[in-house]
């Protein structure tokens, strides 16, 4: 499979004529022999917002793993993903394209028997295949949601290929249906215990930057990639009516939207003028090292005991103690759905039956 590039106009003039190319250094190359990985010197800065048009030239049937690798490079050139985002769905296609060599069969040739069969793998304990074997024993525990991540990464393959003519139908995924469950957040008491360790422990309490991140991570429900780019990237500023506020950029955060956290808790603000650049001070094994230990000192066996859980808490005491707005919600967090949101929103019974009784409609029923 070939992916053809045409670059918006530039200072440099990519002109084309005929079956030729010319990319401004003299060379000529047949447009058919160059693919996505031919550009890598004259690829134009992910980051621009100039992004050049792909459009897929003709094929036969390119194997699973060609269409994959010139689809990935497409997709680190053209979307904007975090480099974790695009690891995850690199390894996780990558693993289907490894399950019985399906990697070597045509694109048109993969049926969704071969992908609900890989599926089957990742949930089952006797793997009679050797290649899938090497990581079955991680794959058996793997929750519903890990698969129907693999899911969606198996997808938007199949998606691109049935847009760009590749293929004529979706092959059938069987999805996993997923329980609905309540994110870990934590009490009053196991706060206290977090910031007391913080406090008093004999080594991490010299690291007071983690301390003051535990307590910005609280007020503003902060990812660990913002929090780290604190005094760097993500700024403290003052608006004209004077409100002090945090701006965290679009390319910083993961769904990839600006947005501004209002300042105002004289807490929170001694804790972002205490640790001013983070990126100064802050040292990755330290910060995971201080929370595995906060987790076996507070927590042992607890599955669920990190920085993340802060953003929970803070997110699922907006929602339920505060009670506001849900799309409110949404924007300080930086979610691009509100349906990631509502897994903050817990209403218990007593809170239903309170609203239903209160319901009153002013009309005759």
């Amino acid at each position: 499979m070939t992916l053809k590039t045409t670059y918006p106009k530039r200072n440099v003039d990519y002109t084309q004529s005929g079956n030729t190319l010319d990319i401004g250094s003299g060379q000529e190359k047949n447009v058919q022999e160059l693919d996505l990985f031919s550009y890598q010197n004259v690829l134009p800065n992910p980051s621009l917002k100039s992004q050049p048009k792909t459009e897929v030239s003709d094929s036969d049937n390119p194997t699973l793993a060609q269409f994959v690798r010139d689809y990935l490079h497409m997709l680190k050139v053209q979307k904007d993903w975090s480099d974790g985002h695009y690891e995850n769905v690199q390894n996780r296609i990558e693993k289907f394209c490894a399950f019985k060599n399906i990697g070597q069969k045509g694109i048109k040739d993969i049926k969704g028997i071969d992908i609900n069969s890989f599926l089957l793998e990742l949930q089952s304990q006797g793997n009679r295949n050797q290649h899938v074997r090497r990581f079955a024993k991680k794959l058996n525990t793997f929750s519903k949601s890990t698969i129907n991540r693999h899911c969606a990464a198996i997808s938007v393959v199949f998606k691109f290929a049935v847009k760009n003519g590749f293929i004529e139908n979706m092959p059938y995924i069987e999805w996993q249906k997923e329980p609905v469950g309540r994110v870990k957040v934590f009490s009053a008491k196991e706060l206290q215990a977090i910031f007391d360790f913080l406090e008093n422990d004999e080594h991490y309490s010299q690291y007071t930057w983690i301390r003051d991140l535990a307590v910005i991570a609280l007020y503003t429900g902060m990812r660990l990639g913002e929090l780290k780019v604190i005094g760097k990237h993500v700024v403290l500023k003052t608006d004209k009516d004077g409100q002090k506020y945090l701006h965290v950029p679009a390319w910083v955060n993961k769904a990839r939207i600006d947005k501004n956290i209002p300042v105002s808790h004289p807490d929170l603000l001694s804790a972002i003028n205490r640790v001013g650049d983070v990126s100064k001070v802050y040292t990755h094994h330290i910060y995971q090292m201080c929370w595995k230990k906060l987790k076996r000192t507070l927590a042992p066996g607890q599955k669920h005991f990190s920085t993340h859980v802060l953003r929970h808490t803070a997110a699922s005491y907006m929602a339920n103690t505060l009670k506001m707005n849900t799309l409110i919600i949404a924007q300080c967090l930086g979610h691009r759905s509100l349906s990631t949101t509502q897994k903050y929103v817990h209403a218990d019974l007593n809170e239903i039956l309170s609203a239903q009784n209160q319901m009153n409609y002013g009309v005759a029923i």
